[in-house]
């Protein structure tokens, strides 16, 4: 499962950054920087515009809490996602 965690923005503000259900990459409009954030599935796909400037101070600030290398330490996103999947009222596998 992939996410989006605040590397994977900071990525995509310069080059084409992710693979698989989430993408980011800068557009070419000069006038007014910002990124592409592509989220998709097998059934659907959504396109967002992020503006640069709130993007880059949004991962200053973050990163001054957590750095990019640790943003993953004690994330368990396997177990999360089979604890969601077997509560009641879940989706039948």
């Amino acid at each position: 499962m992939a996410g989006v965690f605040p590397s994977r923005c900071g990525q995509g503000v310069t080059p084409m950054s992710g693979t698989g259900d989430v993408r980011m990459w800068p557009t070419l409009d000069r006038e007014r920087p910002s990124s592409w954030l592509l989220l998709g599935s097998e059934e659907v796909e959504a396109l967002f515009e992020v503006p640069t400037e709130p993007l880059t101070e949004w991962l200053d600030t973050t990163y001054r809490t957590v750095t990019a290398q640790a943003e993953m330490d004690g994330l368990n996103c396997d177990g999360f996602l089979a604890e969601l999947l077997d509560a009641p009222g879940a989706p039948p596998a």
